[in-house]
């Protein structure tokens, strides 16, 4: 029997209501833009500080593995003041730690 494994995304509401404000905004500093990329990103740090309780600890590698330009995407919602980035990186150590900015913090949607 083969099971069909459900994937989601999950986005913070008040990021969600925002979405089309953030769009026109990064949109033109990204070449190739893709809404399924920034989408991509939110959900990626939605889901690791949903499940740790805390900003979660994120390679900036995992990110860009996953997303194509995922990096550049996290730069600019970090820029924009959406995405908060703390702590310090130690290469092969330690990662900065990233968590919504408490403005944009609210109950998570699930697509």
């Amino acid at each position: 029997m083969n099971q069909v494994k459900k994937y989601y995304q999950l986005i913070p509401e008040k990021v969600f209501q925002s979405l089309n404000t953030i769009e026109d905004l990064l949109r033109p500093g990204i070449k190739g833009y893709s809404t399924d990329n920034l989408k991509e990103v939110i959900s990626i740090v939605a889901c690791h500080v949903r499940k740790e309780g805390e900003p979660a600890q994120l390679q900036i590698n995992y990110i860009k593995k996953l997303v194509p330009q995922g990096d550049r995407y996290l730069l600019m919602l970090i820029s924009l003041g959406i995405i908060q980035r703390s702590g310090f990186a130690i290469k092969g150590q330690t990662s900065y730690k990233y968590n919504f900015a408490p403005e944009y913090q609210s109950k998570y949607l699930s697509f």
